[in-house]
């Protein structure tokens, strides 16, 4: 577990990295130093470079709402979900939800 002095520590060098005060050589370096002998660090800082990046460039993306996987109830094959019909086994796919109340 980081404590706060360590967690700071990580932090600055994350803002160092991030405003390209650490070139790539010495990034790497680093990198690898703290793998080898601060690896709690080392993750929590790869974290930030992956996280806080990510987020700064993508802040006005809203994230939609993930679609599922639809699969055939005859052979269980992968349907896309603008087809209507399984290319597998040429099952007719019905979009049709049905109330809980219906099923009562």
């Amino acid at each position: 577990m980081l404590s706060d002095y360590r967690i700071a520590e990580c932090e600055c060098l994350f803002l160092l990295i991030d405003n390209d005060v650490i070139k790539d050589d010495l990034f790497n370096m680093l990198m690898m130093n703290l793998m080898e002998n601060e690896n709690e660090c080392y993750i929590y800082i790869s974290w930030l470079l992956g996280r806080w990046i990510h987020i700064r460039k993508h802040k006005f993306e809203v994230p939609s709402k993930q679609k599922k996987d639809v699969y055939c109830t005859n052979c269980g094959f992968s349907i896309l979900i603008s087809q209507n019909y399984c290319s597998n086994c040429g099952n007719v796919k019905y979009n049709r939800h049905i109330n809980l109340s219906d099923v009562i």
